[in-house]
Parts: structure tokens; C-alpha cells; sequence
């Protein structure tokens, strides 16, 4: 209880409130409509983020240090990055876009390829 206290206070004094319930809002999206995603970055140590469902990462099992990526020294946002199926990414995009004024967003996409190498002996 008295991490969950520090960490709502801090997530308050920062005023990270919104980007909490809007990476939130988006896993409810996922979850809504049955879409599988994974969030990961920085902010998954954070027991909030792991309460709200941003990410599945329990950082009490896992005795992950909260202060090392929120912090009153550290003024940018934890990373949360969704990961999502290519084959939902114009339904969520949409979807953000639409529920959020398009200027408050800015999306970034990154595609990652995996090919196998064939090595001759």
C-alpha cells in the first residue's frame, strides 16, 4: 500500500495523470475488441500502470524500482510502448484519433522485420 501511496502521489506531482488513463483508455480499446497488444518501456515498473492494465508486468513479483523512471528529478513521461497487431493498427489509430483532439497525439510507428539467415557450413 505504501509503494501504491508513492506512486499515485508522484504520477499526481508530475502531472502525468492524463498520459496514465490515456495509455489506460487504449488498452481498454485493445481489450474491447479483443485485440492482443503488449505494453512495455520504462513506465511498466510502475504498480499503477500494472494495476490499470497498461502493461502485464508486476513489478512487485519482479522487485522493479518505481524511482529509477518516475521521479521529481526526471520531468519527461516513463516510456510506455503498446505493441498491437499490424492487422488492428487502422482501427486503434482511428480510434485514437478520434476519441483525442489529433493535435495532442503524435504516433510513432515502428516495423521491425526478422529474417532467418542461411549459412553454408
Amino acid at each position: 500500500m505504501e509503494r501504491m501511496e508513492k506512486e499515485l502521489k508522484l504520477i499526481v506531482e508530475l502531472g502525468f495523470c492524463s498520459y496514465f488513463l490515456i495509455n489506460w483508455d487504449n488498452g481498454e480499446l485493445c481489450r474491447s475488441r479483443n485485440f492482443y497488444y503488449v505494453g512495455r518501456g520504462s513506465g511498466a515498473n510502475s504498480m499503477v500502470a500494472y494495476l490499470l492494465r497498461i502493461t502485464d508486468v508486476d513489478p512487485i513479483e519482479l522487485d522493479l524500482y518505481f524511482e529509477r523512471f518516475i521521479n521529481p528529478y526526471r520531468t519527461n513521461p516513463p516510456d510506455f510502448d503498446i505493441d498491437f497487431s499490424s492487422l488492428e493498427r487502422d482501427d486503434i489509430t482511428r480510434y485514437l484519433f478520434d476519441k483525442q483532439r489529433m493535435e495532442t497525439y503524435c504516433l510513432s510507428r515502428s516495423i521491425q522485420y526478422f529474417q532467418r539467415a542461411l549459412c553454408d557450413p
